[in-house]
């Protein structure tokens, strides 16, 4: 005769908050459920079932939807942008740093091995662009998200610290110094090439446009 049983798991916190796991048979065919499944991964949840029927070919069904992963990023790496420390940062490596970079003293001290940031500043900017870079090159956050934003801001500080990255680079002989910057700039200026005009929304009506209806 058909027989069902079920088990409640317990509930660790912040890894599994409810899963029930429901056992049924009908002769020889055997059912298996884990449903609802729920966990708490990286800032983001993970919802979804596990499903096995053993009836002919044996089946497995995995339905799975993950929320919330790319915009903890995202809202992460906003706020550090955002902060007055790094908005300094920003402010010294595009008004002041131009100017010390057309002293071939000045240049030259930066292929002359370790530097404190803390003298430095703008290499604390590229330090923040090559963790980006890094970031979107493995797939960790929404890069078309953050190119809309800040796609702008990317290649402005490309041009004003590619010759300290030169620089670096020629130093200690490795291409890899800040190559994941390099990677955010490449790609920041293949989307600007892309949508020159800005992404909006194709057939969205502008302002404008309502105004006059």
């Amino acid at each position: 005769s058909p027989a069902n049983s079920c088990f409640q798991a317990a509930k660790p916190a912040d890894v599994l908050p409810h899963v029930a796991i429901s056992l049924g048979w009908e002769g020889s065919k055997a059912k298996a459920a884990v449903a609802p499944l729920t966990a708490r991964l990286y800032g983001g949840t993970l919802t979804g079932s596990i499903g096995v029927a053993a009836q002919g070919t044996p089946q497995i069904t995995l339905k799975q939807t993950l929320r919330g992963f790319q915009m903890n990023a995202l809202l992460a790496l906003m706020q550090l942008w955002e902060s007055p420390e790094m908005q300094r940062y920003f402010q010294y490596t595009f008004n002041e740093l131009p100017k010390k970079l057309k002293d071939p003293e000045f240049l030259a001290v930066y292929g002359a091995g370790a530097l404190s940031r803390t003298d430095h500043p703008e290499l604390l900017v590229a330090d923040y662009w090559e963790q980006i870079g890094a970031y979107a090159k493995h797939g960790l956050f929404d890069e078309a998200s953050w190119l809309d934003i800040a796609s702008a801001q990317v290649l402005r500080s490309w041009q004003v610290l590619e010759p300290i990255v030169a620089a670096r680079r020629n130093s200690d002989g490795n291409q890899a110094t800040f190559e994941n910057f390099e990677y955010l700039a490449v790609r920041a200026t293949l989307w600007n090439r892309r949508y020159p005009n800005g992404n909006w929304r194709r057939g969205l009506p502008r302002m404008a446009d309502l105004d006059k209806s």
